[in-house]
């Protein structure tokens, strides 16, 4: 399926932040896991600060789903946005954890202590975001041709790509929040069967994903002829 032009600023937007994540994964998995951020060394720290604008990313582009677009999709899409909701509120007070502990580890050095904490909020962090990832570009990014009118679709996809959305004024409001949200009707999943449980996605690795994720790139590519956005 051809993405639209929103979906594909999105799926953009994806694979940025799956970059990002594979990048946190092999940091706190990879060689260097037992070895804290030194924030006196040049490379650690530009990777700490790549860390924290990363994390604001993720928070905007939530909430821009959440405040922006969500509200503009037809009703039978609504057990769709709602569950989707329901996966931000679980990231979003994560993320600004480990936003504030990198911030921290800045500003003030890292311990044993504080680099342990990090690695596990980090750890849950990309797990939660990989299983996002995977269902947002199913459920979503593919299917907003169908979801939105070509003039909205497109109106949204400028403002998105320049920045303009709006989305980041509510953004720490969306991710903090504590507010119950309403479950799906019926316990109902995302493939519309209301008796059976909920499956947690199946997860897989960093580097299978990206790897789809950049087929899809591939296959959704424009000509060169000519830019995405007019």
């Amino acid at each position: 399926m051809e993405l639209s032009e929103l979906g594909r600023v999105l799926h953009e937007q994806h694979f940025r932040i799956l970059v990002s994540i594979c990048g946190l994964e092999n940091r706190v998995t990879g060689p260097e896991a037992e070895r804290p951020f030194d924030a006196t060394n040049p490379e650690d720290r530009a990777q700490l600060q790549r860390l924290v604008s990363e994390i604001d990313e993720i928070i905007d582009h939530n909430a821009f789903e959440e405040v922006i677009l969500f509200p503009l999709l037809a009703d039978d899409s609504n057990e769709m946005a709602i569950h989707l909701t329901h996966e931000h509120v679980e990231i979003g007070p994560k993320a600004l954890d480990l936003r504030t502990l990198a911030a921290g580890f800045l500003a003030s050095g890292c311990d044993q202590d504080a680099w342990q904490a990090f690695k596990e909020h980090a750890i849950e962090l990309v797990r939660l975001m990989m299983q996002h990832l995977q269902q947002e570009e199913a459920s979503l990014v593919q299917q907003l041709g169908g979801m939105l009118d070509p003039e909205t679709d497109l109106r949204l996809a400028r403002e998105r790509a320049a920045g303009r959305s709006g989305a980041s004024v509510a953004a720490t409001e969306c991710c903090d929040r504590q507010d119950a949200l309403p479950e799906p009707a019926g316990g109902a999943t995302l493939n519309g069967d209301r008796d059976s449980p909920r499956v947690a996605p199946r997860r897989i690795c960093a580097y299978d994903l990206a790897q789809r994720m950049t087929a899809r790139r591939r296959s959704t590519a424009l000509p060169r002829s000519g830019p995405v956005l007019r």
